[in-house]
């Protein structure tokens, strides 16, 4: 009788473990079928089809998409150990370099070599605002690398120094010793016989060319009591030939709703590609990922942010976002740069 019951129990368990994995079979076919099944030529990259390149020393992750002809999209890593930063690069059909924030100061070195490895120039520098951890890498590219790289065009708008001062105290100081070496930096590049235009209060509906690229400024600032210096980011967004990418750069949670409410009878946020909001960690709400409708997530963020190690972040809801809306990739800019084609 134990015998029976034993042999029953072997049936049974077999039976159990053969249909869990015909299951979780359908589960992962299902899945990449739905992730796969709105774009053909994304649907034909895994990650065997990654490969690698060096520009400056340095590892790129290469993601051929074959969505960007002979232009290519630069998500930049942090050089600091753990702190986060946002820098993204985006080179024309013409080997022009169109540079989202960049990073910090610890970033500068790189986006140095970059820039140098590409001729030394930089057609647009767009900034979104006064962090640190966006402008600390152009601040002291301004200060200490003015004989290897020129900026032709640097875009933002600041709000005034009375204005920080009142939001986030002595901070507000970052915008003053922006706006002195970047006076430095006009007045040296004059001395050589170039020129620097500074649009420093770009407005929404602005568009910028370079070649192949359009960039339109999406927003004006928002000068909000809440989160105030990440609410006062511009958004920016690419159009790379046939496809679009949005940068979001800190924007926050109430700074999204008003990005809504600007575009609220349009389709205009619409884009192939978003820069997550924030480094992933916080940011604007769904609301404004699924109007987005990306298919393809970039994080600029470090691994204990990306995998929540401290426990304080809310960046599992971010993935947890980004997979309801069936993002095809999300790629990360850790460990190593990425290079999206």
């Amino acid at each position: 009788m134990k015998y029976i019951n034993l042999k029953k129990i072997i049936i049974y368990c077999s039976i159990a473990i053969i249909f869990s994995f015909q299951l979780l079979s359908a589960c992962i076919a299902s899945t990449y079928t739905n992730e796969t099944k709105s774009n053909e030529a994304l649907s034909q990259v895994t990650l065997l089809d990654t490969y690698e390149e060096n520009i400056a020393s340095e590892k790129f992750s290469v993601y051929d998409f074959k969505l960007l002809n002979s232009s290519k999209i630069l998500l930049i890593k942090s050089h600091h150990q753990v702190s986060q930063m946002l820098g993204v690069v985006v080179v024309n059909n013409e080997n022009e370099l169109i540079i989202f924030d960049g990073g910090r100061v610890e970033d500068s070195k790189f986006l140095r070599d970059l820039i140098v490895s590409y001729g030394g120039k930089v057609k647009y520098w767009f900034l979104s605002h006064i962090h640190d951890d966006h402008i600390g890498a152009i601040f002291d590219i301004l200060n200490n690398y003015k004989e290897d790289v020129y900026i032709e065009n640097i875009c933002y708008n600041f709000a005034d120094f009375l204005w920080y001062y009142d939001k986030v105290g002595d901070e507000a100081y970052v915008s003053v010793l922006f706006d002195e070496a970047k006076n430095k930096y006009v007045e040296y590049m004059l001395s050589i016989g170039k020129k620097v235009t500074i649009n420093q209060k770009v407005k929404k509906g602005d568009i910028y060319n370079a070649s192949n690229v359009d960039i339109k400024v999406m927003n004006d600032i928002y000068l909000l009591d809440s989160d105030s210096i990440n609410n006062s980011s511009i958004v920016y967004k690419a159009y790379i030939e046939d496809t679009s990418m949005i940068v979001l750069g800190d924007l926050a949670y109430y700074g999204g709703y008003e990005l809504l409410d600007d575009y609220k009878n349009s389709d205009e946020l619409k884009s192939d590609i978003v820069v997550i909001s924030h480094h992933g960690q916080s940011g604007v709400d769904f609301d404004v990922y699924k109007e987005i409708a990306p298919k393809i997530a970039l994080w600029p963020t470090t691994k204990n942010i990306y995998e929540n190690e401290s426990g304080k972040f809310k960046t599992d809801m971010t993935k947890k976002w980004m997979n309801e809306l069936l993002v095809e990739y999300n790629i990360l800019s850790y460990p190593d740069n990425a290079m999206i084609k």
